[in-house]
Order: structure tokens, then C-alpha cells, then sequence
């Protein structure tokens, strides 16, 4: 008797609903119905990604917890030393070596947001600015840009969310797969932006920076040539930009076959 009275009341309110958003259309003014339409495609929207973001009925495939996103994994080499202080061992997934916040100068961290984000100080880890250009050069001109923010690069690289994470089951349908990702970035994205300053955004975003497969070559003797002009580029691009007040000193080398990143902390 109970689920039948509890059907019931879903059933009722239902009709109500339907009553009531029909009449948003019937007999109305063209903007009235154009707003109704924008504000169901908003409410929709935000239903889908409250769905992706919970994985409703794994149809989305699970996302990074909020403690994760609070307390990211920073991956940073382990040193072994003697007791004389000497170097003798270095343990690592990935070999980076942090180096201190302020000793980076502030125009590296200008050009960063002058070329991949430049109203990186006025989003919320969005930019929804950018995201209709990219649609109108994508729709009038058939060429896509990129629209990710340096939070969304930063999700991207932190959490590894085209690789580490799945789509659920609606990801083996071709082409959305590649649009549950992005909305996984979008809703990650903002919550970064909840619990972290835009400078603290920064510096994970260094941290997270991945060197790519030919900027650090497996076997040093035999570079690659891209890998070389890379390699030079990003070396001369340090020392171009290093604060005048830092400290000269000689790094350790890198054992062979390590991936050596300087990374703020």
C-alpha cells in the first residue's frame, strides 16, 4: 500500500509539472519562451553535471574525491644520505627535484598566463569567454582551439583524468567520451578554485608540469634531435628568467634514465 500511495504522489506531482511547464510556452511571447528555453537547457546542464560528477548508475566513471583534490599526491625524489652527509641514493617515480617559490621570477609566471591564460585572474577555473570563441571558430571556420584554463591543465596533469580515471559506461559510445572528460575537468576545475589561492594554482601548476616524452630522452647518449632543441630551449628559457637573487648552484646528475624536473614548492 505504501509504494503504491508514494507512486501515486510521484505520478501527481509529475502531471503538475508538466501542466505547469507547458504553459511556459502556450500562448507566450517569443522572448518568454526563449528564456524558458535558456533556463531548462541551464537546469539540465547542471543535473548532468551533478550526474557526472557523483557517477550516477556508473554511467560516468568515478572522479577524484574532495580529500584528494584537498590533499594532492606532490611526487618528489627521496635522498639517501651517508653519514657524512654525502649523497649516496635517490628514489623516485618521477625524478623532480623542488626548488623554493620565491626564486622564481615573476615574469616566467607572466608570460605562463600571457599565452595559455590570459584572464586567468577573472574565472572561477572556466573561462566561459574563451569557450564560446572556441565554439565560434569551431562552428564559422571548422578549426578547433583550445579553451582549457591553466586550473583545467592543472586537473589534467595533477589527477590524470584522461588516463587514471574511466568515463563510465557511456564512454564507449565514440565521441563522448572525450565530453565526459572535459566535464570532469570543468567541475574539478572549480572546485580547485574553491579551495586554492590563484597563487597556489600557480605553483601546483608547475609542479604538475609533465616534461613529455621528448624532452627527457630514456637513454641521454642517443637524444633525439627535437628532444635537444626542447631540451636546450627550456634550459636557456631558465636561465633567462632566474631571479637575480638566486643562489648558483650545481645540480646533482641525474641518474641515467631519470626524468629531472625542477618544480615550486
Amino acid at each position: 500500500m505504501n509504494e503504491k500511495k508514494s507512486e501515486n504522489i510521484i505520478k501527481r506531482y509529475w502531471h503538475r509539472f508538466k501542466v505547469w511547464y507547458k504553459g511556459l510556452y502556450r500562448g507566450r511571447p517569443w522572448w518568454v519562451k526563449t528564456f524558458a528555453a535558456l533556463g531548462t537547457f541551464i537546469v539540465l546542464f547542471l543535473l548532468y553535471l551533478i550526474a557526472v560528477d557523483i557517477n550516477f548508475l556508473w554511467l560516468f566513471g568515478k572522479s577524484p574525491s574532495t580529500s584528494s583534490i584537498m590533499h594532492p599526491r606532490n611526487p618528489e625524489a627521496s635522498y639517501l644520505y651517508s653519514a657524512d652527509g654525502k649523497t649516496i641514493g635517490k628514489y623516485y617515480d618521477e625524478n623532480r627535484t623542488p626548488v623554493p617559490y620565491d626564486s622564481i621570477n615573476p615574469q616566467f609566471f607572466k608570460v605562463l598566463i600571457d599565452t595559455e591564460d590570459e584572464r586567468f585572474y577573472h574565472h572561477h577555473g572556466i573561462d566561459f569567454s574563451g569557450l564560446g570563441a572556441a565554439a565560434k571558430d569551431m562552428i564559422l571556420h571548422g578549426r578547433p582551439r583550445g579553451a582549457s584554463t591553466i586550473t583545467q591543465q592543472l586537473v589534467k596533469n595533477m589527477f590524470r583524468t584522461r588516463s587514471d580515471y574511466s568515463t563510465g559506461l557511456l564512454g564507449y559510445i565514440p565521441g563522448v567520451k572525450m565530453l565526459i572528460m572535459k566535464s570532469k575537468e570543468w567541475i574539478i576545475a572549480t572546485k580547485l578554485e574553491l579551495f586554492y589561492s590563484k597563487q597556489e594554482i600557480r605553483q601546483q601548476r608547475l609542479w604538475h608540469q609533465d616534461g613529455g616524452e621528448h624532452l627527457f630522452q630514456d637513454h641521454p647518449a642517443q637524444p633525439q634531435a627535437r628532444g635537444k632543441r626542447r631540451a636546450r630551449g627550456i634550459v636557456e628559457g631558465h636561465q633567462h628568467l632566474q631571479s637575480p637573487h638566486q643562489s648558483q648552484e650545481q645540480p646533482a646528475s641525474p641518474q641515467p634514465g631519470a626524468q629531472e624536473h625542477g618544480v615550486a614548492r
